[in-house]
């Protein structure tokens, strides 16, 4: 058992993204590898046309499982945010629907970024959104070259910190303001 003394205070922020990560994680590894299996091992057997290839090449599913993980922690940057701004808010709701409706319209995951304008289609996908889901199934499947991942990645990571640092200035302003009522 800790001395009271012993405690220390705990950095709010690593704390919600420590436990965005895992609640993130657990649940999609537990759906998504039956699903990966189902769809590698038995879908052929039914219907071969809806078989799930596997990556492109070797370099390409090492990649892509780089790109996994920069898009699980992309992802949890933004998450962040939203859970902070509630600070402001009475109720969540309004701010997660339109974030998520962001995020599922801009990331690739309804439409594929390549099927919008072209105009649209460069600041898509240097928006934060595209490392969400566009930029690591491009890579599994070869539309980025191994020889571009690199940058990929950068710009996942990238997007990660500048929400990271974001999400953290935003948390101090909101702590400086709560008022916790009651006892």
């Amino acid at each position: 058992m800790a001395r009271h003394g012993a405690l220390r205070p705990v950095d709010l922020y690593a704390l919600w993204y420590a436990r965005t990560i895992a609640r993130r994680t657990a649940p999609t590894l537990l759906r998504a590898v039956p699903l990966v299996v189902f769809a590698m091992v038995l879908v052929p057997l039914v219907a071969p046309e809806l078989a799930l290839e596997p990556p492109a090449s070797p370099a390409s599913g090492l990649a892509f499982a780089a790109a996994l993980v920069c898009s699980l922690v992309l992802g949890c940057a933004i998450t962040i945010i939203v859970n902070i701004c509630v600070l402001w808010t009475l109720s969540p709701e309004g701010l997660v629907i339109l974030v998520t409706t962001a995020v599922t319209l801009f990331s690739g995951m309804l439409i594929p970024l390549p099927l919008f304008p072209d105009w649209a289609q460069t600041a898509l996908a240097w928006s934060p959104f595209a490392g969400v889901v566009d930029l690591p199934f491009r890579i599994y499947i070869g539309h980025i070259a191994t020889s571009d991942v690199p940058l990929a990645l950068a710009r996942q990571l990238g997007w990660t910190l500048v929400l990271v640092v974001f999400g953290r200035w935003l948390l101090s302003r909101g702590l400086r303001r709560i008022v916790v009522q009651g006892g």
